[in-house]
Parts: structure tokens; sequence; C-alpha cells
């Protein structure tokens, strides 16, 4: 796996791990000697990131070293003579910054502790921790505080990202003592070795103070308690200092994303954790650091709004984020090289935005913007061309238009649209050997599907996607991602091959389906399918679902969500062997009666008695688009019962029919 990019470090660490693939006979020795010299200037540069606030000739010399970095990392991305041609050049480059760092006695500034382990106690606020300019009108705290206290009710995810002493951990504590009227409230700090289980302890202690944790509970367990205690209430969570998004992962499953406006706010030094912190909620924002001055002074990232178009700018800019909103004129400075940014931003009008294709270097592409009189599409055909993206997220109020095939983007690890409902995607093909974790479309078109340029799919690595509502119905070629592990989808339409293209996934374990048409069809789940799976979520109007003696071997936990008036059936609950926990969401009009709720209760609770823990939970209905009576009765013309899989009724002391 190729190393993040981090703030401090920038490209050293993929850099190092690039050199060591090449083989190239003919430079070999030179190649040994230039990745030798860059070692020894990475382990300078980590030891100088740990100093709280290095002087102005430390931080000078960091942002060098850097730099050297990105275009040595360039180079060896984008141009393949790259020895023959920059090499000699490269290794000066080195041997001079490692020859500074000694005349200039830079180790002075190497703190001299070791890295101070994970501490769940929030640091006061006095004027030592303060960074001047931050807490002015106007500034980076007054910013980010009016982005946290609207009123917009659904989940917000903030994310800090930046260098190392460049104020992150300062705003993020800051913020912590001025927003409030929150119900629940944690501040944790982690370390480059997390204790997982001390971080959600902590959590969970803050957040329910007077119940504290129990003594042994795994990080399962743990984050379930919260998650639950957090399910109605309003919360604020601070994690301060992430350095891996497999810690985000793990953490942000225990806090449920509801409509009480709960926050929640990272700091970080690596881009990618940024970015999987704010793809984990569509409203998020990511702050590629408040902190603009001090961003521009080390070059991390520049941010420019509408009135800045004639700004002097860094001779390389890496990062660049346009914030023009809605001004009609707004362009990029003439000055700024475009081909040497790694990451574009873009906040505005469509006509403002500049082409993409001038950004030929680009691994991060947010856009999000909105067309004007005469913009009904944005065509994405030159996206081929940016052979080192790998992450794209577009969010705007017009069509899209993906090509049909993006063969060229090698490297794309997340695609996320959310466009208007009419877009044009039907197809997309996307290159063989392509590394994509996780992907989101919005396609509300009567198909739609990805697939692999090969005739198979078996050794693709996508481990998560997410399909946001409403498609059609399941793609074929999701019955192919052998190693996805976890999905998520809404479909209008679910049929019982869907099930079974499904159920054969090996690594599945994870999946959560939401269906918007009910049939008169049940789902049968049958012997030896999903055999990884330990968390299944299931929603629909009506629930018609049986399962089959050896289905769902692992399967722990289980959600279902359908309304009480209509007629379900649920069998074969006790052939789910290791299930330990049942969660049951019923939808009930506002003017049904008591007796109506409790009934459909009482049933629920009946037909899973097996299971070791049954919580049920009533809610507004299930939004069901055969909801007449007419639609009703095409449905069971479509599907009559003779025709219905499995003889359900030989269970029928395990059915429930409400």
């Amino acid at each position: 796996m190729e190393a993040p990019i981090s703030a401090s470090l920038g490209a050293m660490g993929s850099l190092i791990g690039k050199l060591y693939e090449i083989v190239a006979a003919e430079h070999r020795v030179e190649i040994l000697k230039l990745r030798e010299d860059l070692e020894i200037t990475r382990s300078l540069l980590l030891k100088l990131s740990k100093a709280r606030d290095p002087p102005v000739t430390a931080r000078h010399w960091m942002k060098h070293v850097r730099e050297l970095s990105y275009d040595m990392e360039d180079c060896v991305d984008a141009e393949p003579d790259w020895i023959d041609e920059k090499m000699s050049g490269f290794k000066t480059r080195a041997a001079e910054l490692n020859e500074q760092y000694h005349r200039y006695m830079l180790e002075d500034s190497v703190p001299s502790f070791a890295d101070i382990a994970i501490d769940h106690r929030l640091p006061a606020v006095d004027g030592r921790n303060v960074v001047v300019g931050i807490d002015a009108n106007g500034g980076p705290i007054d910013r980010l505080c009016q982005l946290l206290s609207d009123q917009d009710p659904e989940l917000k995810v903030v994310s800090i990202v930046g260098v190392a002493g460049i104020g992150k951990t300062t705003i993020a504590e800051q913020l912590w003592h001025k927003l409030g009227a929150f119900q629940c409230r944690a501040f944790v700090q982690t370390s480059k070795k997390p204790d997982m289980r001390g971080i959600l302890r902590s959590i969970l202690s803050q957040v329910r103070p007077h119940q504290p944790p129990p003594g042994v509970s795994d990080v399962h367990n743990l984050t379930q308690d919260i998650y639950d205690h957090l399910q109605d209430k309003s919360y604020f969570v601070i994690i301060d200092d992430l350095w891996a998004t497999s810690v985000w992962e793990v953490v942000s499953r225990a806090f449920p994303e509801g409509n009480h406006g709960s926050r929640i706010i990272t700091t970080t030094e690596t881009e990618d954790v940024a970015l999987a912190s704010c793809a984990y909620q569509s409203s998020a924002h990511m702050v590629h650091d408040f902190i603009t001055s001090k961003s521009i002074e080390q070059n991390f990232v520049t941010v420019m709004d509408y009135s800045e178009s004639t700004i002097q700018l860094s001779d390389k800019v890496r990062r660049l984020s346009l914030q023009f909103g809605s001004a009609t004129y707004a362009t990029t400075p003439a000055s700024t090289r475009l081909s040497q940014v790694r990451s574009l931003t873009f906040i505005g009008l469509l006509k403002c935005m500049p082409s993409i294709s001038e950004f030929k270097l680009l691994r991060v592409l947010i856009l999000n913007f909105w067309g004007d009189q005469g913009s009904t599409s944005f065509d994405l055909a030159q996206i081929s061309e940016l052979f080192l993206l790998r992450y794209l997220q577009i969010i705007c109020n017009i069509i899209v238009q993906v090509p049909d095939q993006m063969q060229g983007l090698e490297h794309l690890e997340t695609l996320e649209i959310n466009a208007r409902p009419d877009w044009s995607l039907l197809h997309l093909v996307l290159g063989a050997g392509l590394n994509r974790p996780h992907a989101t479309l919005d396609p509300s078109a009567p198909s739609t599907s990805i697939s692999s340029s090969e005739p198979r799919y078996t050794s693709d690595p996508v481990k998560a996607f997410e399909l946001v509502p409403p498609i059609w119905s399941l793609p074929n070629w999701i019955g192919q991602l052998n190693k996805l592990c976890t999905l998520k989808v809404v479909v209008r339409e679910l049929q019982q091959d869907d099930i079974s293209g499904l159920g054969g996934l090996p690594a599945l374990t994870v999946l959560s389906l939401y269906v918007r048409r009910h049939t008169a069809e049940i789902f049968v789940f049958n012997t030896a399918q999903f055999a990884a799976l330990e968390y299944f979520e299931f929603k629909c109007g009506v629930l018609r679902l049986t399962f089959q003696e050896g289905a769902m071997p692992n399967l722990q936990m289980l959600k279902l969500g359908f309304n009480a008036q209509y007629g379900n059936f649920l069998a074969g609950i006790q052939h789910l062997s290791n299930l330990k926990e049942v969660a049951g969401i019923i939808g009930v009009a506002d003017c049904a009666e008591e007796p109506e709720w409790r009934a459909a209760e009482s049933a629920f609770k009946d037909a899973i008695q097996l299971a070791n823990e049954v919580n049920v939970k009533r809610a507004d209905l299930i939004e069901d688009e055969y909801d007449s009576p007419e639609n009703r009765h095409f449905i069971q013309e479509k599907h009559p019962p003779s025709e219905q899989p499995g003889n359900i009724k030989e269970e029928s002391d395990r059915r429930y029919e409400a």
C-alpha cells in the first residue's frame, strides 16, 4: 500500500517506496545512493516535525524538503525519462538539504521527549496556546463557529488538516469552549499507535458520565454502546491528531448520523485521513487548514476567494482551493502554475471553473459548482487525462456527463458524484487493475453499472461501496466484487436473483438494503449464502423474509425496518445460529392507535425470541412507493402466491405475520 501524503513529511514516504520499486540496472548504483540520501533527509524531517513550534530557519528547511519530495514524486509518476534528465539535480538538492540541516544546527529544534501517549484530558486554553490572529473577528475560529453552529439538523464532519505546530489543536480546543447546546460532548486525542479500546472508553465515559463503561468490553461492544446512547441526542465530538484512516473507520461507526444537529471535528496531518473523515457524511467539510496565512507560508494549501485574483502566490502551488461562491467573473490568477497542483477544490459557478485538463498532476479533485444561464450539463470527458487521480468528488445541480470509459484512471480510489437525478450515466467502464476501495454514486436512471475492462472482475479490490438513494435495481456487476466487505444501497426494486448474487460474495461482512417498492415475493436467504456476513440491515415497507438452515452462519446483528399496517412475514430466525442482537424499527402512521403499534411489536418479538437481545423502536412510516390499493393489487397479480420460492408454510411455528 502506498504511504499516505503527510502535511509534515510531504510525499517523502510514498516517494521512497516508489524508488524501492524501480529496477534500472544501468542506474542501479545512483538510485541506491539517492535513496540512501532521501532516507537520511526523511529521518531529519521526521525529527523536526515533532517540534511544537520550530524556529523560522527550521520551518524554511522543512518546506524545501517537502517541495523536493513533491517535485521528485511528480517526475517519478509522470516522466519516464526522469532518471536520465533530472536525477542528478535531485541528488544535488538532497545532499545540500542534508548538509544545511547540520550547518544551521537544526537538531537543536528537535524535542528531547518521546512521543506523548494518548491523553484523554482536554488541556486548558490559556495565553500560551493562542495562535495570533486565529481568534480575530472573521478569522478561522469565527468562520468555523458559523459553519458549525448553523441550524442545519444534519450531522456535519469538519476535518482540520495541516502541518505540525500550525495550530490545529488550538483551534479545536477553542471551538470546544465556544460551541455549546449539545446534549453530549467528548474530546479525545489519539497517537501513532492508538489504543482503540482506550479511545472508545474515553468517548463513552464523556458522553455517558453517569454510567461508567463496563470493566471488560471489546471494541464492538463499546462502539455499539456509544451508538445506542447517542442515537436520539445531539453530540459534539473532537478527535484530535488522527494518524490513520483505519482509526477513523472504527471510531466513526460509533456516531449515528441522525437529524439532531450533531457535529464532529477531526484534526490530522494526513490528507488521506481528512478525506476519509469527510467522506463519512455527504454534508461534511474538509478545512484544508483554516489558518490561511500559515498555510501559504508552508505552501500546504492556497485558499483564494473571488476577490483575490491578483494575489501573489507561491512559485509552485501544490493544493489550490478556489472558493468563488456566486461571483460571476472570478478567475484563477494567470500567474498560477496549474500544472504543479496536486489537489484542487473548486466552489462556484460552472463558467468560472478552470479547465480540468490544465491540472496534469492532480491526485485529488473536489468540484462543488452550480450552473448558470445556458449551463445545463458538465462533460467529464477530460477526466481520463488525469492518470494520477485518486479521489474525485462532484456535487452540482446540473447533469454530469460521465464518459463511457475512464481506463486511464489507474490510481482512482474514490469516485463520488452527486448531481441532478436525471444525469446521464448508464454504464461506466473503469480500467483493469484499479485500486478503488470506496465509491459513491447518486444515479436515479433506470440502469446504472460500473464494470471492469476485463471480462472477469475476480481480482477487484473494492472493499466498500455505497449507492446513494435510490437506484432502480442492483447492477449485476456487484456480484463480481469478490473483496467487497461493506455494501450500503437503496433500490426501488429487489428480486430474488439479486439476493442470490450478493449471497456469493465471500468477503461481505456488512450489508444494508433499503427497498423502496415492496412486492408479494418472499425473499429467501439460502443455505451457505452470506458466509462472512456479520451485520445485516433490511428496510422495506413490507417485511417478507425467510432464512434457510445454514444461511448467514456468522451473522451477529440483524436490523429490520418495516411498517406495522401491512401483512409482514418473517421466518427461519432460529437458523441464524450466531445471532446475538436484533433491532426492529416499526413505522407507524401518526394517526395509528397504540394497540396497533403494540400488536406489531409483540408479533415481531415472538418471531425473534431466540436472539439474546431484542430492541424495538417506533418510527415514522417507512417510505413505500406501492402505497395505494391499486399498486398493491398490481404487485399481487404480478407475483401470485403459488410462484413464491421455498416451502415457507412448513416453518409456520417461527413465522411472523402481522
